[in-house]
């Protein structure tokens, strides 16, 4: 038998009819009469229906050589496919289909979308390779086996879909994060920047406000030196000192927060929502419209999974759609179409 296309196939059964006691120069077996093999009506099949029957005359050899006249009758059989579509092929589709319905379950219930994805795979694989045992042991995929894999698949990579999707959420919220930090220093760089402008402070120290840590650091030392030097000079050292502390109060306060090494350990402040918050009042206007048009990590994998309602039926569709044609007008059986000789 050849099961290829199993449950979609078609078998011949060869019967044949001769003499082993004697040879063709004794007895010549013949058909009589254009049909002469007929199906009664009242004889069927419960898993094959007769599709046609060819006769024809053959002949053997003996062991001595001597010729032999036979019969061969090939009755050409189609398997019924409607137990596998009610028992393999409808069910494995609906599986498939419950498969989809993560699609529509809300991405922060993993347990929900966990539990549909590998409930599915599990019966679908009971289901579609459980029945596999009762077949012939062949060292080949069936027609069958295909669908089977086939549906396997699309119910397994629904479930990836869900893993792939939360972890380009988390990957994309990660990034988001850090850029919003990012403008967050930015910023602050040039709020602290326009605070010693307007409080009037050295250019040395807008230069360090506007630059790295490290040259904010050699610069802000020589502000302090220089700040010291002018407070002693003047006249009433104490009284000038002070009003000059007071003055550069919140110019000093910011740049406690932004690190410089002679104004302390810096206190940046790094909680999220104070982040958002300040990039939110902070940028400009281009800035704005750039976030604005930017979607946020959760919008982005709605849309994956927004794609993936679409993209899996369709796909599963065109599917099944090619593998019916293939398999019953472009897959031929393996039957030959003459009989084996004997000769």
């Amino acid at each position: 038998m050849h099961l290829r296309k199993y449950p979609l196939d078609m078998q011949a059964c060869p019967l044949e009819i001769g003499s082993f006691a004697y040879s063709s120069k004794e007895v010549v077996f013949k058909w009589k009469g254009p049909e002469p093999v007929v199906i009664s009506p009242d004889v069927t099949l419960s898993q094959y229906e007769f599709v046609n029957i060819t006769v024809t005359n053959s002949t053997t050899y003996g062991p001595g050589g001597e010729v032999r006249s036979s019969l061969m009758a090939r009755f050409i059989l189609s398997r019924r496919r409607g137990y596998f579509i009610l028992q393999i092929y409808a069910p494995c589709s609906m599986i498939v289909g419950a498969s989809w319905v993560a699609f529509w379950i809300n991405r922060n219930d993993a347990a929900g979308r966990v539990a549909v994805g590998a409930t599915t795979v599990l019966t679908l694989v009971t289901m579609g390779f459980g029945g596999r045992a009762s077949l012939p042991k062949v060292d080949y995929a069936t027609a069958l086996d295909w669908f089977v894999i086939m549906c396997f698949t699309f119910v397994f990579t629904a479930l990836v879909e869900y893993a792939c999707v939360n972890y380009l959420e988390r990957f994309l919220m990660n990034r988001e994060r850090k850029r919003l930090e990012a403008l967050a220093q930015q910023q602050e760089r040039r709020e602290l920047a326009k605070e010693f402008r307007e409080s009037g402070a050295p250019e040395e120290a807008t230069a360090a406000a506007a630059g790295d840590n490290a040259a904010a650091a050699a610069d802000s030392e020589n502000i302090r030196l220089r700040l010291e030097q002018a407070d002693e000079e003047a006249e009433g050292a104490g009284g000038a000192r002070r009003r000059r502390r007071e003055q550069e109060a919140p110019a000093l306060g910011l740049a406690r927060r932004f690190g410089f090494r002679w104004w302390g350990p810096r206190l940046a402040d790094s909680h999220p929502d104070t982040a958002y918050a300040r990039c939110s009042r902070g940028a400009s206007s281009s800035g704005a419209a750039e976030q604005r048009q930017r979607l946020s990590p959760s919008d982005v994998a709605g849309e994956l999974d927004a794609w993936a309602r679409i993209i899996f039926p369709l796909t599963f569709t065109a599917f099944k759609v090619l593998y019916w044609t293939l398999f019953l007008y472009f897959v031929d059986d393996e039957i030959p179409a003459n009989p084996p000789s004997r000769n």
